[in-house]
């Protein structure tokens, strides 16, 4: 007789069924729980996106802004650097704050909306014209500075003296503004040193500060370095060939001006006073021995490709910087000129009285002490001895629309960043 396996199967199969019905529970609960680890990292990747999305957005806003601080344009009537519009999917809307580090400075903070995200950063930049005469006194090399003081005024709007009514530790002046640069390094030697404007080196170079000088601007090294080209040799060709040389006029000490046409050279005798009619002059070399008085009647231009050189106690009289543009540049060589330099040197002595812009990126420098300047000038080598005054006139860097002006971020940063 066969054994009864009925309750054995039944209870295995019971068995077997609650089995069943486990696996099947847990399944499904891996199933559910799979499912929303898979909602939530969906919905967090969407987040991320939405969040990124945001970022973009005030970085679009941010580049609107930074277009009309370039070029210094109002493009929609809010203010220059002030944005508000769309970007795709989103929305910005940038502000802008002036930095008290520079008046060449400002603080952008950009708000990106997308979706349920917002990203907010704030930037810091600053601006070079593209003028080239922007600073007071560059140097395409290092700059070393001692007893120097600096400012700046607006011939636009009357005569430096006229503006001058401002007084501070060093003494009387018109306005900040009156800037140092350089490709290079910038030494700063002595308490004797009063920048009332930036001193901004070059990319990868620093400023070095000896002895307790003041600087009341910017002194972060630049992003871009300068590139100031020489004048375009075609320019030094017509002018050789077309020119007032023959205007100059000159009364006192025998009324000695000398002109060399053979030579293309001009030297003036000391304490003569000289006539520059408005128009264009080339020479090889221009002397004016001490004492002299130069007044420009008009704008000239003067192109140099030997020496220009300056005697003590000398006077460059006109209405405006911009009306006394000197540029210098060793094209001798190329003009057919004999004996033709192979360098250039502006040289300025002491106690003169100097109305000019100065234009010569592979020229030497070599200034005096006890002078005044009015303007801005360019050299590729730039020394200075003793108490000088750059008094740099705004005018000749000042440009609306200006397309090759330099904007260059300072600084970078997220205000309340999301967090991960």
């Amino acid at each position: 007789m066969l054994p009864d396996t009925s309750f054995a199967s039944a209870a295995e199969r019971g068995f077997a069924m609650v089995l069943v019905m486990f696996i099947v529970v847990v399944v499904s609960g891996l199933s559910f729980g799979l499912l929303q680890e898979g909602m939530a990292a969906r919905t967090g990747l969407e987040n991320h996106k939405s969040n990124m999305r945001a970022l973009e957005i005030a970085e679009a806003g941010l580049v609107r802004a930074e277009m009309e601080l370039r070029a210094q344009i109002d493009i929609d009537g809010g203010g220059i650097g002030v944005a508000e519009g769309s970007f795709g999917d989103g929305t910005y809307q940038v502000t802008i704050a002036d930095d008290p580090a520079s008046p060449d400075r400002w603080v952008l903070r950009a708000r990106g909306d997308h979706g349920h995200s917002a990203r907010t950063i704030e930037v810091g930049v600053r601006r070079r014209t593209g003028n080239s005469l922007a600073e007071a006194l560059f140097s395409m090399e290092d700059l070393p500075v001692s007893s120097v003081s600096t400012d700046a005024y607006d011939s636009r709007i009357g005569t430096y003296a006229s503006q001058a009514t401002n007084v501070d530790a060093t003494g009387t002046y018109a306005d900040v503004g009156g800037s140092l640069g350089s490709n290079g390094n910038i030494d700063l030697d002595g308490s004797s040193v009063h920048v009332r404007g930036n001193a901004i080196p070059g990319k990868g170079d620093e400023v070095i500060v000896n002895g307790g000088p003041v600087v009341t601007g910017d002194m972060v090294p630049r992003q871009i370095e300068v590139e100031l080209p020489p004048a375009p040799l075609s320019e030094f060709q017509d002018a050789m060939a077309n020119n007032n040389n023959g205007s100059l006029g000159g009364s006192g000490n025998g009324n000695k001006v000398r002109w060399r046409a053979a030579q293309n050279t001009v030297s003036i005798s000391g304490n003569t006073t000289v006539s520059f009619p408005a128009g264009t002059y080339f020479f090889k070399d221009f002397t004016a021995l001490a004492g002299t008085v130069i007044n420009v009647l008009g704008p000239v231009r003067i192109y140099i490709v030997g020496n220009f050189t300056i005697g003590s106690g000398t006077s460059i009289v006109a209405n405006s910087p911009a009306d006394v543009e000197i540029l210098v540049h060793p094209y001798g060589s190329q003009l057919g000129l004999s004996a033709a330099p192979t360098e250039t040197n502006v040289k300025i002595s002491g106690g003169s009285q100097i109305t000019w812009s100065m234009y010569g990126p592979g020229a030497s420098l070599d200034i005096g002490g006890g002078n005044d300047f009015f303007g801005a000038a360019i050299g590729k080598q730039i020394e200075l001895n003793g108490n000088n005054r750059f008094h740099y006139d705004k005018a000749l860097g000042d440009s609306t629309g200006d397309k090759r002006a330099t904007l260059e971020r300072i600084f970078w940063r997220e205000l309340n960043p999301p967090r991960r």
